[in-house]
């Protein structure tokens, strides 16, 4: 069922933004490439040892680049709504699933699936060369962004 495949990749998406992505390194100034295909491992892929390709233009990564900084700024926000709730799974589990949503509609909103996303994100905590590309232009969004 679709919905169901998209709460399991929604709830993923939360956890790697709850807990961090791809770290910016000022210092990182990967070599200029047109096309790169990542090779991140999926869940069931790394248990038998199989890679999966997916082809990542520089136009997706600036995509992507937009879209982290974007999920970063929502989970900036709710970061302090779940601290102060103490006891209440139920109003937890509301705001897991608004922050969800949120996130989800926002890389949608940049044009990228959230398989996708994820894709990228993995790739970059696998293959530093990628990571250095993925974080350039990351860098280059929050400059646009910081004015």
């Amino acid at each position: 069922m679709k919905s169901q495949a998209l709460q399991k990749v929604a709830a993923a998406l939360v956890l790697a933004a709850m807990f961090g992505f791809v770290g910016v390194d000022a210092q990182a100034r990967p070599k200029p490439q047109q096309n790169n295909v990542a090779q991140p491992q999926t869940g069931q892929q790394a248990q038998t040892g199989q890679q999966v390709q997916v082809t990542v233009n520089d136009e997706d990564l600036k995509n992507f680049a937009k879209a982290i900084i974007a999920v970063e700024k929502i989970k900036a926000e709710y970061r302090p709504k779940v601290a102060d709730i103490k006891d209440d799974q139920a109003q937890l589990e509301t705001l897991n699933q608004e922050a969800t949503r949120r996130m989800v509609q926002t890389v949608e909103g940049f044009g990228l699936s959230i398989e996708k996303y994820q894709l990228i994100l993995q790739a970059a905590r696998q293959d530093e060369a990628f990571k250095e590309r993925v974080n350039k232009h990351i860098e280059e969004e929050q400059k646009k962004a910081a004015g």
